[in-house]
């Protein structure tokens, strides 16, 4: 049984009668540490809590629509909701207790390390401090105009808001504190150098440049190359993210018989590598059961030559996580860029694609599981050079099932379409990887 709320010592009743919106959908899973979320369920109660649940996660949208690169991968994502949610549940629980100094906790200060390794200057962190001070305040002043007398209204507003102000002044100053000594810690480990000659790397242009690269990374530059992404998308994951990671890695190097690689964090669990591969097929025969963590990904570049290889490898492995990234569970957790890389090169502008795939495919883009079945069993249809028997293989179904689907796949095209036109395979595709609605993407 669990014991009775403490009373506010701020005489602020009200904070324990907040609740989410009737119509708000479905409440946001929660990600700050179970502890917190405890402690304050008993001091606020778990209405208070299923409010500061949604109104974090308005929070870190306004700050994404504001500074996309704080979302920029879902590992990077996952800890700024983890953070504002964490501040948020603490800062319900100071205007209950009084005490503007609790905001401070291991949430924010995991996200703010990954902001040092990222290299995301103090001044873009603070800003988003500032940005959900503002989301939370005109939040909660439109919860207080329903739960607060009204002859209480005005002296209640302004002591509030002078309260949540004062917090977040002191949380600044813990956030500025602990970036700076986390940036003076971390500009001297062996991660911090070695991602600084990556980046040189990428910039070399000079024959000089690129052996002086190749010589501190213990890396040919000028050789050829395999890039890859690997990340993982679930909360909590950057206390496991190197171990997931750099076992994949392994299996990745054994796989190519080459234990020549370097490699960059590009995030609190995400990885940039590179590979001395020699043989272009290479990722081909990348084998889809290699043992790895649920919640891990990669996403393999194109084999490519010299220092422009080392540049394109890369380029082509971050477009393929894009599109990886887009398609979700659709695609499986390792991904080449050679399966998809005509799809990769029209990510660039979505509704020009959706529009693309509207227009090539008709009625066939119906976003329905009938229209769905059709369409995949004309791709597989397609792709087996419109053999019947070879795509009825792949399929596991019965020649006349797929005699009939195609034909039905037919009659849903425009008149416009043929089933010569490489924009049809290309459309096919395109909602095979992001389905017909790529607005959902």
């Amino acid at each position: 049984m669990s014991a009775a709320p403490t009373p506010a010592a701020t005489g602020r009743e009200w904070v324990r009668a907040l609740v989410r919106e009737s119509d708000a959908g479905p409440l946001p899973e929660p990600t700050a540490d179970l502890p917190t979320r405890l402690m304050a369920e008993e001091i606020i109660g778990a209405g208070a809590v299923t409010w500061g649940i949604d109104t974090a996660n308005s929070m870190c949208d306004a700050v994404i629509e504001a500074a996309p690169i704080f979302g920029s991968e879902p590992g990077a994502y996952l800890l700024l909701r983890r953070a504002v949610e964490a501040t948020t549940f603490r800062l319900l629980v100071a205007l209950v207790t009084g005490d503007p100094d609790s905001l401070w906790a291991p949430e924010p200060a995991d996200c703010v390390a990954s902001y040092v390794r990222r290299e995301i200057p103090l001044e873009e962190v603070l800003r988003t401090v500032t940005m959900t001070q503002e989301v939370f305040s005109r939040l909660l002043l439109e919860q207080m105009a329903d739960l607060v007398p009204g002859e209480q209204i005005a002296t209640e507003t302004r002591d509030t808001l002078r309260f949540v102000f004062q917090t977040y002044d002191l949380f600044s100053t813990a956030v500025a504190s602990y970036y700076l000594r986390d940036a003076e810690r971390w500009a001297h480990t062996t991660a911090a150098v070695q991602a600084r000659l990556i980046e040189r790397a990428l910039e070399a242009t000079s024959e000089a440049e690129v052996a002086d690269a190749s010589q501190e990374l213990g890396y040919d530059i000028a050789g050829s190359h395999l890039a890859a992404v690997l990340w993982l998308d679930s909360p909590r994951l950057e206390r496991r993210a190197p171990e997931a990671i750099e076992a994949v890695v392994h299996q990745l190097r054994t796989a190519a018989d080459r234990p020549v690689h370097i490699i960059r964090w590009a995030g609190p669990a995400t990885a940039h590598l590179w590979l001395q591969v020699d043989d272009p097929t290479f990722p081909d025969r990348l084998d889809p059961k290699l043992p790895h963590a649920d919640d891990l990904h990669v996403a393999v570049g194109s084999v490519a030559n010299g220092v422009a290889g080392f540049r394109s490898s890369h380029e082509s492995a971050l477009a393929t996580e894009k599109l990886a990234q887009l398609a979700g569970s659709r695609v499986p957790w390792l991904l080449c860029h050679r399966e998809v890389r005509a799809v990769t090169l029209m990510l660039h502008d979505l509704p020009a694609l959706q529009a693309f795939v509207t227009d090539t495919l008709g009625d066939l883009a119906a976003e329905e599981p009938r229209a769905a079945e059709l369409r995949s069993t004309l791709h597989a249809y397609l792709n087996a050079g419109r053999s019947v028997g070879k795509a009825a293989t792949t399929l596991h179904a019965h020649r006349n099932t797929v005699v009939y689907r195609v034909r039905g796949a037919e009659g849903l095209l425009p008149e416009t379409t043929t089933l010569d036109a490489m924009e049809l395979r290309l459309a096919l595709q395109v909602c095979e990887l992001l389905g017909p609605n790529l607005s959902e993407s």
